[in-house]
Parts: C-alpha cells; sequence; structure tokens
C-alpha cells in the first residue's frame, strides 16, 4: 500500500496537536469558552484573503492558522460553557 506523501503527514500531526491542545485547554478552562468577534476581525487575523490567494497553508502557516482559528471556536467543553442543549462533538469528528 502506497504511503501518503510526507507534507501530508506533517500537516495531520499539526492539526492533531492543535485539537489536543484546544481539548485539553478547553476542559481545564484555560482558554475563554467563546470569543466572539466580528467577522471581519475573524477573517483578517486567519489570513483567508492570503491563503485564497497565495495558498502555503502548511508547516509554520498550518500551525498558525490552526490556532487563530481554533481561538475563535466555542470551547463546548469548558467548564464554564453553558448553552442550550448542544451535543459534543465527537473527537474523530474534528478531523
Amino acid at each position: 500500500m502506497p504511503q501518503p506523501p510526507e507534507q501530508f503527514k506533517n500537516d495531520a500531526n499539526i492539526v492533531i496537536k492543535s485539537l489536543m491542545d484546544f481539548y485539553v485547554n478547553s476542559n481545564e478552562g484555560n482558554i475563554p469558552a467563546i470569543n466572539q468577534q466580528p467577522i471581519a476581525n475573524i477573517l483578517e487575523e486567519l489570513k483567508v484573503a492570503s491563503f485564497l490567494k497565495d495558498g502555503n497553508l502548511k508547516d509554520g502557516h498550518l500551525q498558525e492558522f490552526m490556532e487563530s482559528y481554533l481561538s475563535f471556536c466555542t470551547s463546548l467543553r469548558h467548564p464554564g460553557f453553558l448553552a442550550h442543549q448542544v451535543g459534543v462533538t465527537d473527537l474523530t469528528g474534528a478531523l
């Protein structure tokens, strides 16, 4: 069976580490339960226009993107999170 390209493995490891850090920090209440921002701020912080134009969403850029992206996600597992009946996402669903 052919192996996935090395870049795919690197990208997958970055995503998995980012998700695990978010999961742990959320469970421990180390990050805000919610970080609501105007969509324009989020798009600017995520550098969406640049990635759409130039690509290059790998390695350090991917790690930076994941950290920024997850900072805007609602931490459903946060001990201070309170909302109306929200199903908790299965971890493998994030992949």
